[in-house]
């Protein structure tokens, strides 16, 4: 099943993305300063991570493919693997340049259980 797209914004200043289990999801993410305006993050690879919230250990790491790297803009595609285990984990976007690493928004990735008729 391929979910509807959600969209994610770093204007808000947290995030959440709430798929089911099993699920394929297009997640289109849009990185924006604290002014409103887009990051350029031309340059610059822009991963998904997703932790674990007892031990902080990785659950999932993705890269996102920029669409429009000027403009901050990006999708981040969930398959069915990366949601095979429901579950509520703390996220967080981060840009990567180089030895660089800048955390870009934090928020949560929640994976629900399927729905039982």
């Amino acid at each position: 099943m391929i979910a509807d797209k959600q969209i994610v914004s770093t204007f808000e200043l947290t995030f959440l993305i709430d798929v089911f289990r099993d699920e394929v999801s297009q997640i289109e993410v849009e990185f924006l300063d604290a002014m409103g305006e887009p990051l350029d993050l031309t340059d610059w690879n822009v991963y998904f991570i997703a932790l674990h919230k007892e031990n902080k250990d990785i659950f999932l790491e993705k890269e996102v493919l920029m669409t429009e790297p000027s403009q901050g803009k990006g999708m981040l595609v969930l398959t069915q693997q990366d949601t095979a285990v429901a579950g509520i984990y703390d996220a967080e976007f981060d840009a990567r340049r180089g030895n660089e690493v800048v955390t870009l928004i934090q928020g949560k990735l929640i994976v629900r259980k399927d729905v039982q008729p």
